[in-house]
């Protein structure tokens, strides 16, 4: 008669510390291959942007701009004070009110949604899948974090599509800046960069307070059937992350993202570069303009 002998209760005990001991160990691994591939899926949606910014180029002869009120048009969507245009699908570069993520909208195979005047299509090339964010977001009455903030005009038209990137107002010109004073300027092109398209950013992650995620508020972080906002374009010289961004509260109009070395640009030749934390605002601004005539290193950044 063969006797099988049982685990003893120290045994076990032994057996499931050493299990806990090895998941320990391989979780940090787990969460790392998981960041590294949602910063990976966050390049490739600037990648496709680059590249809907160069169709549209292409087509145009012009980068789209980050919009504003067109001349006669004035949309006070919220008491804050911010003056945004109204996307116009007939309006070509020049005067289109929308921001230049509607204006690519088509060359994301989101023609329907610009057909339709659907501000809710979910978009997923907008979102960085690190901030896990939803997409669309309805808009409350009340600003659940700035509850000074009350939305007044758009409670009636949900939900809407946001963006984590945000457009450079030097290159993807905001025609209108903050404070209500018109810019009106010509959409530029990229032989309208003489400091180089490598030198030059066209689009960055932007900085955000991880609490505002999901609220649906508009407190700089205004959707795509916008132009001329703060959520869509930033002219800001600080990369700040996440979590520094909700502890500062310095997040309006900077850079920032939610992954570790860095935040993720879009450069005019159509690269996706990361930007470190610590990077000089001197750098920052230099990589702004597109006509500084600084002098940038590779090294510098």
């Amino acid at each position: 008669m063969i006797r099988h002998r049982a685990f003893t209760l120290i045994e076990l005990l032994v057996v499931i510390a050493i299990l806990g001991v090895l998941i320990s160990l391989l979780l940090p691994a787990v969460q790392k291959a998981r960041e590294s591939a949602a910063r990976t899926s966050c390049q490739n949606n600037l990648h496709q942007l680059g590249i809907a910014l160069m169709l549209h180029s292409v087509d145009y002869g012009v980068l789209p701009t980050n919009g504003g009120p067109a001349p006669g048009q004035i949309n006070q969507a919220a008491t804050e004070g911010g003056w945004w245009g109204t996307p116009n699908p007939q309006a070509l570069p020049r005067d289109q009110p929308g921001c230049w993520a509607y204006s690519i909208l088509r060359y994301v195979e989101q023609q329907n949604a610009v057909d339709a005047n659907d501000q809710g299509v979910a978009v997923k090339v907008f979102l960085c899948p690190s901030r896990g964010r939803t997409q669309p977001q309805t808009v409350p009455a009340i600003d659940p974090i700035t509850t000074s903030v009350i939305y007044t005009s758009v409670g009636g038209k949900n939900p809407w599509c946001k963006t984590d990137y945000a457009g450079n107002w030097y290159v993807l010109v905001n025609r209108w800046w903050a404070g209500g004073c018109p810019l009106i300027s010509l959409p530029l092109s990229l032989t309208d960069i003489p400091d180089g398209t490598s030198n030059t950013l066209l689009l960055g992650e932007k900085a955000m307070d991880p609490q505002r995620y999901n609220t649906g508020g508009w407190f700089f972080d205004e959707p795509i059937f916008t132009g001329g906002s703060d959520g869509t374009g930033r002219n800001g010289t600080v990369i700040l992350s996440d979590i520094m961004a909700g502890r500062t509260g310095n997040y309006p109009w900077n850079w920032g993202s939610p992954h570790l070395p860095g935040a993720q640009f879009l450069f005019a030749d159509g690269s996706v570069r990361t930007i470190p934390y610590a990077t000089d605002s001197s750098i920052v601004w230099a990589l702004l303009t597109p006509n500084g005539k600084e002098v940038i290193a590779s090294s510098d950044f």
